[in-house]
């Protein structure tokens, strides 16, 4: 049932997100405190990092395990927020997962994550999120079902849309994720029993997400298209996941698909009639790019870290290892927080030269000249 109070506030006005990694980081605020930087999330559920947690007099209780998208699944406890604010809308004793999202899966992003919010809040609100204007809206509008919107029917697992959707003409079933970078993920079992969806062409195995669980692992290559109704998108940069445990090795649907795409397009979620509604936007149909350096990086003790690097690319042509420390590009010094920044450059045109200082594991320091190239 939609909380009607909070829903007529809603109403009122648009509320702002950022962009930041293909993930929408809102503001909320948290038993009248905040605001706290949280990744909306789709495919997740209500998490809260401890410290935020103890700042807001949240206590924490008991002991679980939780999985996602790594391979190894992580300690955590449970809380109960009295209330959660986003723009107008409130919910009220939401139930939260207590676990590290500053120091785990946040150290991925640059800019501090204290949390997530998803299903828990989207079952509540007719959603559509902007993503060309760069805002959410929380109410029943029925002209999100008009101006060429494909409505799909949508199901619910464990909290998780998903949709009918076909990789290269073969049907299958998508989780629709705001909480991925990611354009498409194809889920192992998926790939294995149709091996025809994967591409000759594929990159070597290395890091392609980092989540709850730790590191995801996939092979990259370029899917003919993956499509939704009578919308398709094509030709896009895809992970072959190699996982053989967690979110991606789910045997029962064909991939996740992450912001990447989801980033074309206006959606509306409406758990209420079960369906999805996609408005293609400005971006639909633009050629798809995306890192040219080969270098996956985190945020480790204030620092930028090199955490894996793909064989055959840029960077590994250039010398670059694991566990390198980021003292400089283009001889600027950058922040963790500018992890995006230092990410958007090394996203930039093929054949652009760019100057990495490296600090190795003694401390020692080096410059090498990382040249772009499409390795997709």
């Amino acid at each position: 049932m939609f909380h009607a109070f909070a829903l007529a506030l809603a109403l009122d006005s648009a509320v702002p997100f950022t962009l930041v990694n293909n993930h929408i980081t809102v503001d909320v605020t948290l038993n009248g405190k905040g605001p706290y930087h949280f990744i909306f999330d789709s495919g997740g559920s209500n998490l809260v990092d401890p410290a935020v947690a103890t700042e807001i007099g949240a206590v924490a209780r008991g002991s679980a395990r939780v999985n996602g998208v790594g391979n190894t699944s992580q300690s955590a406890q449970r809380t109960t927020i009295e209330s959660l604010r986003l723009g107008g809308a409130e919910l009220t004793a939401q139930r939260f997962v207590v676990l590290p999202t500053r120091a785990g899966f946040g150290a991925s992003e640059g800019p501090p994550i204290d949390g997530m919010i998803g299903a828990e809040f989207l079952a509540r609100f007719v959603t559509t999120i902007d993503y060309e204007r760069r805002e959410m809206h929380f109410g029943d509008d029925p002209a999100v079902y008009e101006n060429g919107a494909q409505v799909l029917p949508l199901t619910l697992d464990s909290g998780h849309p998903h949709v009918a959707c076909r990789i290269d003409d073969v049907p299958g079933t998508c989780t629709m994720d705001t909480g991925s970078r990611l354009n498409v993920t194809i889920v192992k079992p998926f790939a294995d029993a149709h091996p025809a969806v994967v591409p000759s062409a594929l990159t070597a195995n290395s890091v392609d997400g980092y989540g709850i669980g730790n590191a995801a692992y996939g092979r990259l290559g370029r899917l003919g298209s993956i499509a939704f109704g009578t919308l398709a998108v094509q030709n896009v940069i895809t992970d072959f996941s190699t996982q053989e445990h967690g979110a991606f090795a789910d045997s029962s649907i064909a991939a996740n698909v992450g912001g990447g795409i989801l980033r074309r397009f206006t959606l509306t979620f409406d758990y209420g009639r079960r369906q999805l509604a996609l408005r293609p936007n400005a971006s639909f149909a633009l050629p798809d790019s995306g890192d040219r350096s080969g270098l996956f990086l985190i945020t480790r003790d204030g620092a930028i870290v090199v955490f894996d690097v793909r064989t055959g690319t840029p960077s590994a042509l250039a010398g670059v290892t694991k566990d390198d420390v980021i003292v400089s590009v283009n001889g600027r010094r950058y922040q963790a927080t500018e992890l995006p920044d230092v990410r958007a450059l090394l996203s930039g045109p093929a054949g652009n030269a760019v100057q990495l200082e490296l600090a190795d594991k003694s401390g020692a320091t080096h410059v090498v000249r990382v040249v772009l190239a499409d390795y997709v």
